[in-house]
């Protein structure tokens, strides 16, 4: 089996060919990414529909998530009009969106949201997801802690996190997200497990903990993920 890298790419140019994968067997469960997740985490996404949060403009575990097999995957990040809401209101300013301007030459002059660059490395990457075998990628807006999204319309198998408990003002809103995540479609008896991976830094991830755990009734397990090997 010859294996060869990944390459994919971000809306900045970026690629990301340091995450070898065998492409000939992208939809097996043993590939790269299906044996990380498993000798690693625990779980197999193969058939299981799966949404990742704060996915940023590179949506790397949602495309882990397709090329290990994964039958639906959406990657979401906060609404364009939220964004700019946040931006304006951190600077102090209320015509702080006339002001932004992108660090892509395509686009200097004006703002482009996350979602957007999001949505551009999903079409980027679409022809080398199809070849690999995984499933196509789609973006939806998500503001953490808002009801207004379609992804609340379908059951999820498996809610990604990665490295998006940071800020402690968002963690309410974002233990709301996950607990409408884990309830959604209106399946019975439908298991929906949330895998959130972050670095501790001291910032008060307790209290996160503290939300889903009692607030929210959630089951929480933590997981200490051993090194690469």
């Amino acid at each position: 089996m010859v294996r060869r890298a990944a390459k994919l790419t971000d809306d900045a140019g970026e690629t990301f060919e340091n995450v070898p994968s065998p492409l000939s067997d992208a939809g097996d469960p043993d590939n790269y990414y299906g044996r990380r997740l498993r000798t690693r985490l625990g779980i197999s996404v193969k058939g299981k529909r799966c949404i990742e949060l704060g996915a940023g403009i590179t949506g790397l575990a949602s495309h882990a998530a397709s090329l290990s097999g994964a039958i639906r995957v959406i990657a979401t990040d906060i609404d364009e009009k939220d964004e700019l809401a946040h931006l304006a209101s951190v600077s102090g300013s209320h015509i702080y969106d006339a002001k932004i301007v992108s660090q892509n030459s395509h686009c200097k002059g004006q703002f482009v949201g996350t979602l957007a660059m999001l949505q551009r490395t999903l079409e980027t990457n679409r022809e080398a997801l199809r070849s690999a075998g995984g499933c196509q990628i789609e973006a939806a807006p998500l503001t953490w802690g808002s009801a207004e999204s379609s992804v609340f319309s379908e059951p999820w198998d498996y809610i990604f996190g990665a490295d998006i408990i940071y800020h402690s003002a968002t963690y309410s809103s974002l233990a709301d997200s996950i607990y409408r995540l884990m309830n959604s479609g209106g399946k019975l008896n439908h298991r929906t497990e949330a895998l959130l991976i972050y670095m501790e830094r001291g910032l008060d991830e307790a209290i996160f903990v503290e939300l889903l755990q009692h607030i929210k009734g959630l089951e929480l397990e933590k997981l200490e993920i051993p090194p690469i090997e």
